[in-house]
């Protein structure tokens, strides 16, 4: 079979792949026939998968990740329908979604940061909690089908200044949490 030859994100995606499948990079060679370092080298992006192996984990991720799977796709340069049914199962919620283009700059992990120093401020907790809050707060919103603009504007209130006034309302009850403790 011929390499894959990933772009940028390629390690990234690995490593998200990883975590939502909840494996080991021992577990996912086995799923992949290759070698724990194998899979740690396309993690650190120094190997390539074969399309063979890459296809296999799309077709295991996309029931856990719809959106990873179409962007590990999109690596082959395929869609998840060219995997066939065992790809892309009849699963509730709308069809494929075409990968985000890559970003250069800033990197994601920046981005991911920065949302935490937002939840800080307003919660006014140590970082690990907010990161906690966030991770839970969108795992749950992903597993109700949910998009993070469904629920942002589900979260948004109606009426002109009324979200300014939440957001202190918030902080004043931090602050007054924090001085109780």
């Amino acid at each position: 079979m011929p390499l894959v030859r990933p772009d940028q994100n390629f390690p990234v995606q690995m490593g998200r792949a990883l975590r939502v499948l909840g494996m080991s990079h021992q577990e996912m060679g086995e799923l992949l026939t290759a070698s724990r370092k194998t899979v740690g080298r396309w993690v650190g992006g120094r190997a390539e998968p074969g399309q063979h192996q890459l296809a296999k984990l799309v077709q295991v991720l996309y029931p856990k990740d719809p959106v990873l799977a179409t962007e590990l796709a999109g690596q082959m340069g395929v869609t998840i329908a060219d995997h066939g049914p065992k790809a892309a199962p009849s699963a509730p919620g709308p069809a494929a979604v075409a990968p985000s283009p890559p970003r250069p700059f800033p990197p994601i992990p920046l981005l991911a940061e920065s949302v935490v120093c937002a939840a800080i401020e307003v919660l006014r907790v140590e970082p690990q909690v907010a990161r906690d809050v966030l991770r839970a707060a969108i795992g749950r919103a992903r597993a109700m089908g949910l998009t993070l603009e469904e629920l942002d504007d589900a979260l948004t209130p109606k009426g002109a200044g009324a979200g300014a006034a939440q957001v202190r309302a918030v902080q004043r009850k931090g602050r007054t949490k924090v001085a109780e403790a």
